[in-house]
């Protein structure tokens, strides 16, 4: 797997049991310590659609976040997000599938 995802070694390939367990892996490991308040300006530390543990996080740090917008049809607007990019996030974490639009 780690050669299959090109991970620095076999100890950096984590799993779990799914996005919400992962999520807030990477919150707490990851990105508490790298995301802090001023970061990213007004566009955030990243953009996302919905992880309630990295709103939590942001709050906590002081950090903001950047929710993309949506087409009428419930996709992601990759207009927005493009430039959502350009601010160079510290992650983006988008759903496979949306809790928030269930679909």
């Amino acid at each position: 797997m780690a050669r299959f995802v090109n991970a620095w070694a076999r100890e950096g390939v984590v799993f779990t049991r799914g996005t919400t367990e992962s999520i807030n892996l990477v919150a707490a490991s990851w990105a508490g310590p790298t995301c802090g308040a001023g970061y990213g300006g007004s566009d955030g530390d990243g953009p996302s659609l919905e992880h309630r543990p990295l709103q939590i996080l942001c709050q906590e740090k002081g950090a903001t976040l950047r929710m993309v917008e949506i087409t009428e049809d419930g996709r992601i607007d990759l207009s927005d997000f493009g430039r959502a990019l350009e601010s160079k996030p510290k992650i983006v974490a988008f759903p496979y599938v949306s809790n928030s639009l269930g679909r």
